[in-house]
């Protein structure tokens, strides 16, 4: 059986989370509540490009993190 990747959005406005056979997706939105992903090991992380000082701040307390502590080799940030 093969393991779900797991998926990292940073939204503007919404969260939610969708599960596939292959990928489990969590949207989260900025300056939301990171705390329930701490230990989640995250393949792939996609984040708004423009970001304003605050919300720069929160991706970079907690969720850059995610990407240097993640178990892929692979790990990317994507930007939108």
């Amino acid at each position: 059986m093969q393991k779900k990747k797991n998926i990292l959005i940073v939204t503007r406005d919404f969260s939610k989370e969708v599960s596939t056979r292959f990928e489990r997706i969590i949207m989260i939105p900025v300056k939301g509540m990171a705390e329930n992903l701490r230990g989640l090991s995250v393949d792939q992380i996609l984040a708004p490009k423009k970001m304003n000082t605050n919300e720069q701040e929160w991706f970079n307390e907690s969720i850059f993190p995610l990407a240097i502590n993640g178990h892929s080799k692979n790990m990317k940030i994507t930007y939108y």
